[in-house]
């Protein structure tokens, strides 16, 4: 018997439990002192971007004293800027390689998973084969017993085993008969006392000495043999003792290989929402394990050029918000120098008793109004201006001047061709596409496997769960169709709106301008503004005069913020549509 295949299993064993724990992470067991709240902040925080150069800086222009000076930058430039240092692109790119370490993670599990799915099974199969081996060396001893019970040999027994053990005078005879000591004197079944006494006969003793000396020498025969057997069957004991062992620590990694399955099982659940409980074969977890890793690696990847782009149009849609912030600013001013103008006009006209004080007073009304509403528009601005800084990830104290941009009539894509891109690019399609197939392969593999293709509920469930992928699929379908068109929508219709509102701003002016004239000259005559506003009774008075202003403040307002919107809306319209107009 070998207990090479023994020892063996011992270093499988050894190997196996290894492997199945390789991915627990080790315990950290010393003590660390940690800071109390509240925290310093690190240097990459409080400003100091010499830590790691990581972030580009604006090259600010200073003056003759070394102050810094406002920065001049259009749209574009504030994009660029932007991409190169939002720090949801550095996200992005974390993310990805967060991804390519969850594949890594995950193929190396799976290789440690089939390698330990492999040496148990080698395990088990060298177990099998030694206890058949065993079982087989058992009976045979067994046997071996019984034909020493009936006198009978189990054994070759030679004339040198005679001699070494029975009797020792023999050599000297065996030589002069010319008889080999590797004779045998006994054969597997022969009768141990009979072949004896042949034996003796043979060597020149007589019938009656042979009988008498064959006596003597069959219990020393009888002792030689039951030895033997007594040091097999104790031999063969430490065997099966030690199979017992190999084979309680078989049963023992198996049952840990059997939790690190129902772990991946787990995770499996818990991505896929299995209702029952489905735990796939080692073949069928990595197939699982590995697509999915790879589907969150890819969709990850592409999403980087999807929020880039959405980047980029949140700092587009920043900078025109700037812009129109600004515009109100310059209005609200204009509006405030109006009214200022016109208080101080009607205040010394009021002071020479040329006009009543009704009218001084509403024109102090009109003037503190536009005051109030011109430090709004500062407001704004200034938070407009911040917003665009955060999203450029650009420092606070930096002045940025904003530039106004040239409107340019452009061809975009036509509603049919932005349907077909939105339904390949935007990444919510690719993200319900990449659950969808996940779910295909759940379903491929259960209906395939050995446990579960018999087993209706999980199949039934698996069915059912691809199904709601699909449901999920065909409604972001739906969803990304109606945004598209949405978004053509609002495209034609800013289009038409900056058409037809390129006359509001001069005729308001024209308005205000008659407005002024009548109120100067004292002259009444209904209009249409008036007429509009309920104030048919105030023509040529300074009430018809403040609504003219007014009217031209909106006009103008309303001038920009058309310009701007069909601006966004050609830019919403593109990132709907999932047409990258920012790539890598």
């Amino acid at each position: 018997m070998n207990m090479k295949k023994i020892a063996s299993y011992v270093c499988i064993i050894t190997i196996l439990f290894s492997a199945v724990n390789s991915a627990n992470a080790e315990t950290a067991t010393a003590e660390e002192s940690y800071e109390l709240a509240p925290y310093e902040l690190p240097g990459f925080i409080t400003g100091d971007k010499a830590v790691d150069g990581s972030e580009e800086i604006i090259d600010l222009p200073l003056d003759e004293e070394g102050s810094k000076l406002p920065v001049e930058m259009t749209v574009d430039q504030a994009v660029e800027y932007g991409l190169d240092n939002n720090p949801n692109i550095g996200k992005l790119d974390n993310a990805i390689d967060l991804a390519l370490v969850a594949v890594s993670y995950a193929e190396g599990n799976i290789e440690d998973l089939e390698d330990a799915q492999e040496q148990l099974d080698e395990a088990e199969s060298d177990l099998f084969d030694l206890g058949v081996a065993l079982d087989q060396n058992q009976k045979d001893l067994d046997t071996a017993y019984y034909y020493l019970s009936l006198g009978k040999s189990p054994v070759k027994i030679t004339y040198t085993d005679i001699c070494k053990y029975v009797d020792k005078n023999m050599l000297s005879m065996l030589a002069y008969l010319g008889i080999s000591g590797d004779d045998a004197v006994l054969v597997t079944g022969a009768d141990i006392l009979k072949t004896l006494e042949d034996m003796l006969v043979g060597v020149g003793y007589s019938e009656a000495e042979a009988e008498y000396a064959a006596s003597e020498y069959y219990d020393d025969v009888h002792s030689i043999i039951e030895a033997q057997l007594d040091e097999s069957q104790a031999t063969l004991d430490e065997y099966n003792a030690a199979m017992d062992e190999a084979q309680e620590t078989f049963d023992y990694n198996q049952d840990k290989f059997e939790s690190v399955l129902d772990d991946v099982a787990d995770k499996l659940d818990a991505k896929i929402n299995y209702g029952s409980v489905v735990q796939l074969e080692t073949d069928d977890a990595v197939d699982l394990m590995i697509t999915m890793a790879d589907v969150n690696l890819d969709v990850t990847r592409y999403a980087k050029g999807i929020y880039k782009n959405q980047i980029a149009m949140l700092i587009q849609k920043n900078y025109y918000d700037a812009l129109y912030a600004g515009k109100m600013v310059d209005l609200k001013k204009v509006a405030m120098e109006r009214g200022e103008t016109q208080y101080n006009l009607v205040n010394l006209s009021y002071e020479n008793g040329m006009k009543a004080k009704d009218d001084m007073l509403l024109a102090k009304m009109y003037y503190d109004g536009t005051k109030v509403e011109y430090r709004l528009a500062q407001a704004t601005y200034n938070n407009a201006i911040y917003e665009l800084k955060k999203n450029m990830n650009c420092d606070m104290d930096t002045e940025i001047v904003l530039v106004e941009p040239v409107v340019q009539e452009t061809p975009v894509e036509s509603l049919e061709e932005a349907l077909k891109s939105g339904m390949k690019n935007r990444i919510e399609m690719q993200m319900a596409l990449g659950q969808w197939m996940i779910y295909v392969l759940n379903e491929d593999i259960l209906s395939s496997s050995q446990t579960y293709k018999n087993e209706e509920d999980s199949l039934d469930e698996a069915e059912l769960l691809r199904e709601g992928a699909e449901l999920e699929l065909e409604a972001v379908k739906k969803t990304v169709e109606s945004e598209i068109c949405q978004a053509y929508e609002n495209l034609e219709a800013t289009k038409y709106m900056l058409e037809v509102s390129s006359n509001l701003v001069e005729d308001a002016q024209e308005v205000l301008a008659i407005a002024e004239l009548k109120y100067e000259q004292g002259l009444g005559a209904e209009n249409s503004l008036l007429q509009k506003m309920n104030l048919e009774s105030s023509t040529g008075t300074i009430v018809e005069l403040i609504a003219a202003q007014e009217n031209l403040a909106d006009m103008e307002a309303n001038a920009a913020k058309i310009k701007y919107n069909n601006i966004m809306a050609k830019v919403k319209y593109l990132n709907d549509a999932g047409i990258l107009v920012y790539k890598e």
